[in-house]
């Protein structure tokens, strides 16, 4: 067995690997000192990696999107409306419909991105198959000769 030492909550074996046990997070609230469960911490933890702009308000967002175009140099009127808008769509795309300042056609190609998601040109499908076919064929090749021969390729 791993021999292992206790220091607030963590627990650290001999293998290097570091588990948290029994956490727990102390948040000053208006009524005083709210002690957080560990399983609700995780989850806000894990919903903040899957979707790191949840917590911004839309105008936060334009903030933002302004930010990176002036950062980028960018400059364009058209790329500063882009950005403002992209970053409220990135938030949360299914929601497009209440996002202000889109077209009626933005809006329909939106739609047609997230209810439609696979309806893509028939060359596209093509060239991904036949990219693997070629790539399937190459690792054989590689296989079947030994790296001593020197095969052109």
């Amino acid at each position: 067995m791993a021999s292992s030492s206790h220091d607030a909550g963590k627990v650290s074996s001999e293998s290097g690997e570091t588990h948290v046990e029994n956490a727990s997070v102390q948040r000053k609230s208006g009524a005083g000192i709210e002690k957080l469960d560990p399983d609700r911490l995780r989850a806000n933890i894990n919903a903040k990696i899957a979707n790191p702009l949840a917590g911004f308000s839309n105008s936060e967002l334009e903030a933002k999107g302004e930010e990176y175009v002036r950062a980028n140099e960018m400059g364009d009127d058209e790329d500063f409306r882009a950005f403002r808008l992209g970053a409220i769509l990135a938030k949360d795309p299914n929601r497009h419909a209440e996002v202000p300042g889109l077209t009626e056609e933005e809006r329909s190609v939106l739609e047609a991105e997230i209810t439609r998601k696979w309806n893509q040109p028939f060359k596209l499908f093509l060239i991904i198959v036949l990219c693997s076919i070629c790539a399937a064929v190459q690792g054989m090749g590689k296989s079947l000769h030994s790296s001593d021969i020197n095969v052109p390729y």
